[in-house]
Formats: structure tokens, sequence, C-alpha cells
């Protein structure tokens, strides 16, 4: 029995020392998985806190960057409140100062700076002045429009368009008319009180460029239109002498002269001729 209890024991304790080492194993394998699991723990909240860390770090380096800007914002306020505070006080030590008040009891009142009155007169001359040039320049201004409307209405219907109202004109008595046809060229043609010569004509645009000789004084007109006057005033002359074209063709004008039939000398002389025969004078046509 004693063996046969030996043996029992034996066979028993056997499995007691197996179970044991299946403990510990497992137990090793949890605390390994527990470990595992520790680390990744770990791991992940050191990775996440590292990016809290790095958000924050960019937050900071923002908001540094804001409190700079603020900064230099409120310096350059500070600085102009600065500037305005000097200049304000230096406006308030160099204005004038008030006339002390009279001492109680004292009758004279405070005589007033005569700089004030100089001024005061100085500005008053000028305005004065001001005025008086204002109602010079209406009143020249009211002559002139004046003039040029009598002016308007004498030669008012005066241009020719055709030679038959040329004649109509001439009719009249008052003018004398020297009717031309102008080739192009570089010699002048004397028409009346004037010589002319055409220097280009465009019948595209109707209009053309003309050179004329007053009292041995060249004048040029350039792009005059078709029917347009070219009026020439001389000294001698009550009214200006007129220039008309009222035709043009290629390299050649057709128009006429008109000029006053008397001089001032003869209107403001004792006598006037009777009689004067209105001529109508044409030239002929000039080479190139």
């Amino acid at each position: 029995m004693q063996e046969s209890d030996g043996q029992f024991s034996e066979t028993h304790e056997e499995p007691i020392h197996t179970s044991q080492g299946g403990y510990l194993a497992t137990w090793l394998a949890a605390a390994v998985v527990l470990f595992v699991v520790v680390g990744l723990v770990a791991f992940g909240y050191n990775h996440k806190e590292a990016g809290i860390v790095a958000q924050l770090t960019a937050r900071q380096s923002d908001t540094n960057g804001e409190i700079a800007s603020l900064r230099d914002q409120l310096n350059m306020i500070s600085s102009k409140l600065s500037d305005l505070q000097t200049a304000q006080t230096t406006a308030a030590a160099n204005a004038p100062k008030p006339a002390s008040a009279p001492a109680v009891g004292t009758p004279k009142r405070a005589t007033p700076d005569p700089r004030w009155k100089q001024m005061q007169s100085r500005m008053d001359a000028q305005q004065k002045q001001l005025e008086d040039n204002q109602s010079a320049i209406n009143q020249t201004r009211s002559d002139l429009e004046g003039t040029i409307g009598s002016t308007r209405d004498e030669l008012n219907g005066s241009i020719a368009k055709t030679h038959d109202e040329l004649v109509t004109l001439e009719q009249r008595g008052e003018r004398s008319y020297f009717e031309f046809d102008l080739s192009k060229a570089k010699t002048f043609q004397r028409m009346g009180p004037i010589s002319v010569s055409l220097r280009k004509a465009d019948t595209k645009h109707k209009s053309y460029d003309l050179a004329m000789l007053v009292d041995d004084n060249q004048i040029e007109k350039k792009k005059v239109d078709l029917y347009e006057p070219i009026w020439l005033r001389d000294s001698d002359e009550p009214q200006p002498v007129e220039v008309v074209v009222n035709k043009i063709d290629k390299d050649h004008i057709h128009g006429y002269v008109s000029a006053p039939k008397y001089t001032k000398a003869q209107l403001t002389g004792s006598t006037v001729p009777a009689s004067s025969s209105s001529t109508t004078q044409t030239a002929n046509p000039q080479s190139n």
C-alpha cells in the first residue's frame, strides 16, 4: 500500500507540476500582451501629444506674430498721438494771448489789436478790387458779344454758292466781287485787293489749302471747308475782305473775293463817288 501510495503520490504530483507551468506561461503571455497594449497606448498617446504640442506651438507662433503686429500699431498710434499733442502744444504756445481782463472797478476797455484792423482793411480792399475786375470782365464780355452779334448780322446771308447768287449780292451795290478759277500752283494771282494761290484741293473732304498775299504779308489757310468764308481785315477797310470757295475739283477751285466798295477815307470824306459800276471779274484758270 505504501508503494502503491508512493506510486499514487508520484502519479498525482506530475499533473500538479504541469498545471503550474501552464499557469506561468499564461501569465507570461498575458503580461506580454498587456505590455504590448500599454506600449501601443503609450505610443499613441505620445504621438497625439506630439501633434497637440505642434498645434500649440503653431498657435503660439501666430499669437506672437499678432502680438508683434498689435505692438507695432500701438507704437504707431502712440507716435501719432505724441506728434498731435506736440503740434497742439506748439499751436497753443504760438496763439496770441487774449487781452487780460480789466481790473475790477477799472472803466477802461481792452484796446483792440491794430494788426487785426490792418488785416481787415486789406481784405476789404482786395474784395473791392475783385468786384471791380469782375465787373470790368462782364462789361467786356457784353461788349464783345454785342460786336460779334452785330458782325454776324451784317455778314448773314452774304455767301454766294452760285454765280447767280453772286450777281444778286453784287446788285446790292455795297461791295465789289471778284470771281476766280484757280488751279494748283505756287504762283499768286491778283484778285481785287489781295493775291491768292491754291496749294491743295481735297475733293474727298471738300476742303482746300490757300495762300494769300495781303499788303505784302503772306497768309496761309489750311483745310478750309467748302462755303467757309475767310475774313481778312484791313485797317483802311470799313469791313473785312471775304474769300469764299463754292466749288472744289481735282487741283482746282472756284470762288470769289468780296471787298468793301469804299474805304474809310472815302466814307468819311466830303464826297463819295456818285456812281460806281459793280464789276465781277473772273480769272482764267492757271496751269500747274
